[in-house]
């Protein structure tokens, strides 16, 4: 959206199932960074710091972020979620029938 990442490494960056991205870090759904060159680029907090922290929160919503939102809570085991109702049963609901597989 701000340039940092040309539409070439963006498309390139979902073929190896990028979701998001946390602190600049790309993940994929299944909560695990992407074996990109582009995580290795990254100047920001290391994730681990995040993980570790007593209190972490997550804020976000909508039906294009639920890829994104579940590879974030899996990544970063958020201590809260900030969200909208719907976004907040749709997540709930793939997490359990993730369970049940």
């Amino acid at each position: 959206r701000f340039g940092l990442v040309g539409e070439a490494e963006r498309l390139r960056l979902r073929e190896y199932g990028a979701v998001g991205e946390a602190l600049c870090y790309v993940y994929s759904a299944e909560g695990r960074l992407i074996d990109h060159p582009i995580n290795a680029r990254v100047m920001s907090a290391p994730l681990e710091a995040v993980v570790a922290a007593p209190i972490r929160v997550m804020a976000g919503g909508g039906a294009a972020k639920i890829e994104a939102l579940r590879g974030a809570a899996r990544l970063l085991k958020p201590t809260t979620l900030v969200t909208d109702e719907t976004t907040a049963r749709t997540l709930v609901a793939a997490e359990a029938g993730a369970k049940t597989r």
